[in-house]
């Protein structure tokens, strides 16, 4: 452990020669005070002209946004004027595509309805044609034959073939013959008239036809039916004139009609063809405003993420300038704190006092000083062949102690274990061996007086039973035991006397080497907490150094693309706290020396409590084991005291058995 400690402390203070480890400590801990001061001057000088850069960009930008922010405006304004437009016109066009679609619909309609309406029209005068023909064909016929006349066929033949019958005569008889050969035709004519008739008038020419088909020549109703059939005649005639005089009207409106949608059609396109022109002028329009909004977009976004990058980068700047001032003074602030406990003149007196924080000049020699690498190294070669000697004889006297259960061994053990003058070690097994050997005989005069007792209490009621003569041999002999008995008795109670006496020593020995124990605790104590208060306050600081947020990277443009020109690079400055090593390193050398000191310090207040635990358990042991063999002892004087006044009663019985 001291030559780990040790390189520690060459590492830090070869240039202080004898100097103590606290000192050295001291010594570095000034240089980097100083060391500080100059890092914080060269970081005020950069972040000035940092600052420069700052002001001087962030005017620049600002302006480009605003002029930038004004040419979008007006582009925009245009694009809304021209896109609004364009929906009006679009609104138009399509209004306009869906009358020109219902007029191109009307004029194929009316071109088809025209078509069949002429069509019927045809078919409608053929039919009135017709049925005129065949009705004038049924008047004529009527008329002719002489509807009127009331004559029977057969007379009206007879008379007319006679040879005598005038010509006329023969004529008149002809034509009625014409009737009946006409009849199937009249029948036709009358039956495709009678569908135009009232009710009442064709059942009158139903009745007719039942004439006709009887096959009679002649009817009453004839008359009636050749006024009926002129009636209908002249209808007929006046249906076939509507009709012609409609169609003529009918042609003439879709005349008029295909030439009123052929012209709306006309301004339709025509409408339609400037819409058109006008879109695609406005289309032109709104893709070059469209181009001058993306790269006066672009040109804006990538001014606005350079100068919010900037104004970042300047805040950031700005905070780790000021963070940065205040680690300096934290810096200063902690190394001076910690100058002042370890440097003071309580720091003084107690690291005087303990093992781990003074050399062998200042801290005053013995196995625990800390003491340089190449006198440690002969201090280790020497101390290998006595510490295994120590350490062999040490586990034998400690092995003898525990089989005797003697506390005097056991100390004598612990101090030829702990490093104690081999001499004051000799000195004191020569004590304790006198002791033994004394105790040796004692135990050897009980155990014989034990065994004598008993042959003698053997022989005595032997002598009882046979030999009443040898009564007052036996009184002198009881008088010899009662003497031995009484000297047992003493020499136990002198034992006695030693055990307790031996338990008061080590009472107070204890107690003393317990008082030691807690001064020394306390100094190493002591001198713990004052390296514990120096590494808080340092680590305090450096701990943190190096762990705040990281600054920005350098300013770039986020938009991405081609930038019409490049942004000025910021100067170089510093970096954030994370970049703060320059008091760190040391810091932390600093930290782990002392940490070190701080650790032998625990190590040796540790090996303290440890033999003090130790050394209690043992005191422990031996009073309870010294306990032990003093109530034996008394055991052993009640029963000497109880064999006594057994032996004195006996000796009384044999003064009354003599008397």
């Amino acid at each position: 452990m001291r030559v780990s400690l040790t390189c520690h402390i060459l590492a830090a203070s070869a240039a202080q020669g004898g100097d103590n480890t606290i000192k050295a400590v001291v010594t570095k801990l000034r240089e980097m005070l100083a060391k500080n001061d100059k890092q914080h001057d060269e970081e005020r000088t950069k972040y000035a002209k940092f600052k420069c850069y700052c002001d001087q960009n962030t005017e620049e930008k600002t302006q480009e946004i605003a002029d930038s922010a004004q040419v979008l405006a007006e582009t925009n304004a245009n694009l809304d004027r021209l896109r609004a437009s364009n929906g009006e016109k679009s609104s138009e066009k399509a209004e306009m595509e869906r009358e020109l679609e219902a007029t191109i619909t009307a004029i194929k309609q009316a071109v088809e309805l025209r078509q069949k309406q002429h069509k019927e029209y045809l078919a409608d005068q053929a039919y009135l044609a017709s049925s005129i023909g065949q009705l004038e064909d049924a008047i004529e016929i009527l008329a002719a034959v002489g509807a009127d006349q009331t004559a029977g066929a057969s007379a009206d033949h007879k008379a007319a073939m006679a040879e005598d019958a005038t010509a006329e005569a023969k004529a008149f008889l002809k034509k009625k013959e014409g009737l009946v050969e006409l009849r199937d035709d009249v029948r036709q004519a009358l039956q495709a008239a009678s569908a135009f008739l009232q009710s009442s008038d064709r059942k009158k020419i139903v009745a007719f036809l039942a004439d006709l088909g009887a096959g009679d020549t002649y009817s009453s109703a004839a008359g009636e039916i050749v006024g009926i059939l002129k009636n209908m005649l002249d209808t007929f005639k006046e249906n076939k004139a509507s009709n012609a005089y409609a169609e003529k009207k009918a042609v003439e409106a879709h005349g008029d009609f295909l030439a009123l949608k052929k012209k709306t059609k006309g301004i339709l396109e025509e409408g339609i063809s400037d819409r058109d022109s006008v879109l695609g002028t406005n289309s032109d329009s709104i893709s070059s405003d469209m181009q001058t909004i993306t790269s006066t977009a672009q040109k804006k976004a990538e001014d606005e993420s350079f100068l919010a990058d900037l104004t970042e980068q300047c805040a950031e700047k700005s905070k780790q300038f000021d963070l940065r001032k205040k680690l300096h003074a934290e810096e200063a602030a902690a190394i001076s704190k910690a100058i002042s406990v370890l440097n003071s003149d309580d720091a003084f007196d107690t690291f005087g006092a303990v093992a781990a924080s003074k050399d062998k000049q200042g801290g005053g020699g013995g196995g625990k000083s800390f003491v340089q690498l190449q006198e440690v190294t002969l201090h280790r070669a020497d101390a290998a062949v006595e510490a295994q000697t120590r350490a062999a004889v040490a586990a034998s006297l400690h092995s003898v102690a525990r089989a005797r259960r003697s506390l005097t061994l056991a100390r004598i053990a612990t101090a030829v274990q702990e490093g104690g003058a081999i001499g004051v070690v000799i000195e004191q097994i020569e004590k304790v061996l006198t002791q033994i050997d004394k105790e040796g005989e004692m135990d050897a005069s009980k155990d014989a007086f034990c065994t004598k007792e008993q042959t003698d209490n053997n022989a005595e009621l032997d002598t009882k039973n046979g030999e009443i003569d040898d009564l007052n041999d036996q009184k002198g002999k009881l008088k010899g035991d009662i003497e031995k008995l009484q000297t047992v008795i003493d020499d136990t109670n002198t034992d006695i006397h030693q055990f307790k006496e031996a338990m008061a020593n080590e009472k107070e020995s204890r107690k003393t080497d317990h008082q030691d124990y807690n001064k020394e605790m306390k100094e190493l104590t002591a001198a713990s907490d004052l390296i514990d208060k120096a590494i808080k306050i340092l680590d305090k600081f450096f701990s943190k150094v190096g762990t705040t947020t990281e600054a920005p990277a350098l300013l770039q443009s986020k938009a991405g693309g081609h930038r019409a020109r490049e942004d000025p690079a910021p100067p170089q400055t510093f970096g954030d706290a994370k970049d703060f090593a320059g008091q760190s390193e040391e810091g932390k050398a600093v930290l782990k020396l002392l940490a070190d000191i701080k650790a032998e310090n625990d190590l040796e207040a540790l090996k303290e409590t440890d033999e003090e635990e130790d050394a209690q358990v043992e005191f422990e042991k031996f009073m309870t084991d010294t306990a032990e063999d003093m109530k034996r002892a008394q055991e052993q004087v009640a029963d000497a005291e109880a064999m006594m006044a057994n032996k004195q009663e006996q000796l009384a019985e044999i003064g009354r058995a003599s008397c």
